[in-house]
């Protein structure tokens, strides 16, 4: 697939020279009609509105903690307001807030509850479990992921515009949110095992 913005002419500037078509490995759309691209090839999700307008990407490709080695599969929590990446490469599952800000990963390689081989599909269950599609092992892990914010999140946050009144909130612009920065994020118990399905390679 190929991502071409319908409605933006040319390619918008995304962080990044003038960008292209991309391949798309994995898509999810929430409930509000936002469309989630994953890209292997630039390790980056990009989120799009229901008419087809790119709102904001994020990722940084990398090897290191933090950073899309070979992402592959995506998950979006909108209870929470957090964004799930599988990286295949590295072995771990990344937690993004809903506007793309970096939190946490877990993970690593390993057999045991938790670890994974070349993780590859994610979903949620109707409970709210994080399921992960861990090829090598050969099975799907079904998680309690637990974290918890230490601010308020919103989908849309808000900000005093001091340029209207001081005491008046407004939306965040979309190019606010990127940039917003909060007093931190507690990563909790990382993820519980709650049971394996049997041999799996994908979800």
């Amino acid at each position: 697939m190929e991502l071409r913005p319908r409605s933006v002419k040319g390619y918008p500037r995304v962080n990044e020279p003038v960008l292209g078509p991309v391949q798309v490995i994995d898509i999810k759309i929430d409930s509000h009609g936002d469309l989630f691209l994953l890209s292997e090839e630039t390790s980056k999700v990009y989120v799009y509105n229901p008419s087809e307008e790119l709102l904001y990407s994020f990722g940084k490709k990398g090897g290191s903690f933090g950073k899309l080695s070979r992402p592959r599969g995506l998950a979006i929590d909108e209870k929470r307001q957090a964004i799930f990446v599988a990286d295949y490469m590295r072995h771990t599952i990344l937690i993004y807030d809903i506007s793309g800000r970096f939190m946490y990963e877990f993970g690593g390689m390993g057999v045991s509850p938790g670890w994974f081989r070349y993780p590859t599909r994610l979903a949620l269950n109707g409970e709210d479990q994080l399921m992960v599609s861990d090829l090598f092992n050969k099975r799907v892990q079904v998680l309690n992921v637990r974290f918890a914010y230490k601010f308020p999140l919103f989908r849309v946050p808000f900000v005093f515009d001091r340029s209207r009144d001081q005491n008046e909130p407004r939306s965040m612009k979309t190019s606010e949110m990127r940039q917003y920065l909060g007093p931190g994020f507690e990563p909790g118990q990382q993820a519980e095992v709650r049971e394996h399905a049997g041999p799996a390679g994908t979800i």
